[in-house]
């Protein structure tokens, strides 16, 4: 599940379980907590300690339904990019992918 290294010009697309990455949190904090959930997951996923930046598109998506009510499932793309403030440091940047069904979705490395 772990990769290694993302190079510059690749970007991933995988799924990832909200439900399952953001059990065990009050309802009341589920969109707030989902964010940073999914960023430590995108951490977790790479190995490497790089800033996550979420686009307005997919932070968007997981506050549709309010702050209670997130998806169970989300697809993101994942790329490697330069900061802008720094631009000897590395982010991630993800954004939202829509699927019409999750089922025999695997994680794609897409060549850009």
């Amino acid at each position: 599940m772990y990769h290694s290294k993302l190079d510059e010009n690749q970007t991933v697309e995988m799924t990832l379980n909200l439900k399952r990455i953001c059990s065990r949190i009050p309802w009341a904090k589920k969109a707030n907590r989902a964010v940073a959930k999914l960023k430590t997951a995108v951490q977790r996923h790479f190995n490497e300690k790089n800033k996550v930046v979420i686009t307005n598109k997919l932070n968007n998506f997981i506050f549709a339904r309010g702050n209670t009510k997130i998806p169970n499932k989300i697809r993101i793309k994942v790329s490697r990019e330069a900061d802008v403030n720094n631009a000897e440091e590395n982010v991630f940047k993800t954004d939202l992918v829509v699927v019409g069904s999750f089922k025999g979705l695997k994680e794609i490395i897409v060549d850009e």
